[in-house]
């Protein structure tokens, strides 16, 4: 018998949502959060059955009118995510077994926010390659696990992962351009925030990453 299983679109929805129910104290931790976000200052909880039974919550808080209950109900649809910056100050204690990827959401949406706001200066692939093409000297700087790499190019190419930067920083001259990449960009953006603190000025990274890199790539020799 096959252990893989297609999930139920009620499942699909439920998972969607954060919704997946782990134990009673969940639920009411859900309702009681919704209560107080409805500017409640009176919360009644009635539990039966230790939760099994029954989990009910009533306040006084603010309802909906018949416009937000239709809405509620579509896909993707949210009280308090409207932007990029809401994005940025999701709580990663909301829904914890999501929480992981809720965290990749979060650090993809402030390295949008810092490009949006001119924070963070990225670089195009083909830039580089037109660097590439001119000669042009600079640092090819990827910060990922040594096991991890892919070489983009033969020349220029060093290495240190994003979580040894500070310490082998002084490894690096300040005197070059340095351009910091990973697989998909979000650890070079973290490298190139590191780096600027580091008083480090010619600092780019490479928008996208090496997945967005325009040629064919080779495995790194060990």
């Amino acid at each position: 018998m096959s252990k893989i299983k297609i999930l139920s679109e009620n499942l699909t929805n439920k998972i969607a949502a954060g919704e997946v129910v782990q134990r009673p104290a969940s639920i009411v931790k859900e309702l009681v959060e919704n209560s107080i976000d409805a500017g409640a200052d009176e919360i009644i909880v009635v539990i039966r059955n230790g939760g099994k039974t029954l989990c009910e919550v009533v306040d006084n808080g603010e309802g909906m009118n018949r416009d937000d209950l239709l809405l509620a109900f579509e896909r993707y649809a949210a009280s308090k995510i409207a932007t990029v910056e809401d994005l940025t100050q999701l709580d990663l204690a909301y829904a914890p077994p999501f929480a992981p990827a809720m965290g990749n959401v979060i650090t993809a949406a402030n390295v949008l926010l810092n490009k949006l706001t001119k924070q963070t200066e990225g670089i195009l692939p083909q830039q580089v390659l037109e660097k590439l093409e001119r000669k042009e000297d600079f640092i090819f700087l990827d910060v990922r696990d040594p096991q991890n790499i892919v070489m983009v190019c033969d020349a220029c190419c060093q290495n240190i992962p994003v979580g040894q930067l500070k310490e082998r920083c002084a490894e690096l001259p300040q005197d070059r351009e340095i351009i910091t990449t990973c697989m998909i960009g979000l650890n070079a953006a973290a490298a190139y925030r590191i780096l600027k603190r580091q008083g480090f000025q010619n600092v780019h990274y490479l928008d996208g990453g090496v997945t967005a890199w325009p040629r064919p790539q080779k495995k790194k020799e060990s």
